[in-house]
């Protein structure tokens, strides 16, 4: 379905976004918790582990969180399988595992961008605050994610 092509190619390009965020940092910029609240690692894991969560929700199975303590390296290498299942887990399921009308997958796909695109927000904004390497504009990588899943919205119908 047309749809969710949109909705999963936009899933991967706020993954891209994520990844080009955690480029040239250090384990200390990673984990250095800004006022003693949000870090870099606590954001990005946190995005993750709500996928983890949504994957729990329609299979009914107990999942193993990413510690709030994964390290940088630790999570470049758990991400990509997290997301691939998540959205394979997504694809196959059909939305009577949900309460409720308002929950659908395409909900469920949508909640989940929108939640990595705020988050990579305050991922960008924690960069400065911790001095990491500035990196190249990420515009276009965001432009991209986020024009992905509004066309998705706009050009077949309703939310």
């Amino acid at each position: 379905m047309k749809i969710f092509d949109n909705l999963i190619e936009s899933h991967k390009k706020g993954r891209n976004h994520l990844m080009g965020l955690l480029e040239e940092l250090s384990e200390d910029q990673w984990e250095d918790s800004v006022g003693g609240n949000w870090s870099i690692q606590r954001a990005a894991v946190h995005i993750v582990n709500a996928e983890i969560y949504w994957m729990g929700e329609v299979d009914k199975k107990e999942r193993m969180y990413l510690a709030k303590e994964t390290t940088l390296d630790e999570f470049r290498e758990r991400q990509e399988d997290i997301a691939t299942e998540f959205r394979q887990k997504l694809l196959e399921s059909d939305d009577k595992w949900l309460d409720g009308p308002e929950y659908t997958m395409r909900f469920v796909f949508v909640r989940n961008i929108q939640h990595n695109i705020y988050h990579c927000g305050m991922i960008s904004a924690l960069r400065h605050i911790v001095k990491a390497t500035r990196l190249q504009s990420m515009l276009d990588s965001w432009v991209d994610m986020v024009d992905t899943v509004y066309s998705s919205q706009f050009r077949n119908g309703d939310y």
